[in-house]
């Protein structure tokens, strides 16, 4: 698991999230960051750990989750979750190229 998730104040003013009210780009930043996130940005968690990780009601995690899918700044296949532009924003070391490539 991540240790670091550096993050950048062009998550927050991300165009993509434009219209998504705080809570949903506070819900997409813990995606960026929260422990299971791999150096690839791809992780499993299903939507019930994101309800009892977030404290946010089932409902809304779905809602989120298909608002950040339809703006591209996600990918679902099944628990599997993609988070778009996490890796390009990581620093590129020797570390990070291996933990990709066991991703």
């Amino acid at each position: 698991m991540a240790k670091d998730h550096p993050l950048y104040h062009s998550v927050r003013d991300d165009e993509d999230l434009e219209g998504l009210p705080f809570e949903g780009k506070a819900f997409f930043v813990f995606l960026w960051s929260n422990p299971r996130i791999r150096p690839s940005g791809i992780y499993r968690v299903s939507d019930a750990q994101l309800a009892t990780d977030t404290e946010l009601p089932m409902e809304r995690i779905r809602e989120y989750l298909d608002q950040l899918a339809a703006r591209g700044r996600i990918v679902r296949d099944g628990n599997w979750l993609f988070v778009r532009g996490y890796l390009g924003r990581q620093p590129n070391t020797p570390r990070l190229v291996t933990g990709v490539l066991q991703d």
